[in-house]
């Protein structure tokens, strides 16, 4: 059940996720497409490498501790990027979100 909900909270986020990353890239929203399914398949290649190097070295504990630094560096990197604002440009008629919402 908890892997349902993980499964769809996680399903959810993307949408999101896409149009943070559109809106914040400027004129290069084409190209920044792509990157959040790059960085998610980068992230599950890394994060089963360093489980298994873990595992390998240490303990199948050892696996968990390093998921929570990764998890804890990837909070701080999200944590830090909230204060990043769109670029005016990524907007069709070149007006900010804000001011599309007062219209």
């Amino acid at each position: 059940m908890a892997m349902l909900a993980w499964g769809l909270s996680v399903f959810g986020m993307a949408p999101s996720l896409q149009y943070r990353v559109v809106s914040l890239a400027g004129p290069g929203g084409g190209l920044a497409q792509s990157l959040p399914a790059s960085a998610i398949n980068t992230g599950i290649a890394f994060g089963s490498f360093a489980g298994g190097a873990a595992i390998d070295r240490f303990s199948v504990q050892a696996a968990f501790h390093t998921a929570l630094g990764i998890a804890a560096a990837a909070f701080a990197v999200a944590a830090a990027t909230r204060r990043l604002a769109p670029s005016p440009a990524a907007e069709p008629n070149g007006s900010t979100l804000a001011s599309q919402h007062e219209s």
